[in-house]
């Protein structure tokens, strides 16, 4: 961003130059914002009482605020939601925080690998049964 703002200062600069210099500082603001919102939301008090949360869900919206973060630059994430119902009943913020924590702590061990090798988090959900039938 600062980078094109310090080109805009550039008088020779078409119109069409600086409205897509513009555009782009923008957009890079945008991004910021919700980052910033994201993270807000995260951090909030856990007050919340335990409700029906998908982890799915949950797992999708941590990993999606966590990929911008520059030490996830190099990580694919592979995720398998395809059990037929992944409903828990927990507070979602205190879910976001337990896998918040899981990705990075992969993440930090991905980080000893070689520059050269494929880095990947894969997350799968599953539905496990207990001996009753019932859901755990």
């Amino acid at each position: 961003m600062l980078g094109y703002l310090g080109m805009l200062n550039n008088p020779s600069l078409s119109k069409e130059e600086r409205q897509d210099y513009i555009q782009r500082c923008e957009s890079e603001i945008n991004r910021i914002n919700a980052t910033i919102r994201e993270l807000l939301d995260f951090s909030r008090p856990a007050g919340e009482k335990p409700c029906p949360v998908a982890l799915s869900g949950i797992i999708s919206e941590t990993i999606h605020m966590l990929r911008v973060q520059p030490g996830m630059k190099d990580i694919v994430f592979s995720c398998d939601f395809t059990t037929g119902d992944d409903t828990v009943t927990a507070p979602p913020d205190r879910l976001r925080q337990v896998f918040v924590n899981l990705i990075i702590n992969a993440a930090d061990a991905l980080s000893f690998l070689p520059a050269e090798k494929k880095k990947t988090i894969a997350v799968t959900t599953r539905t496990v049964t207990s001996d009753t039938g019932d859901k755990p």
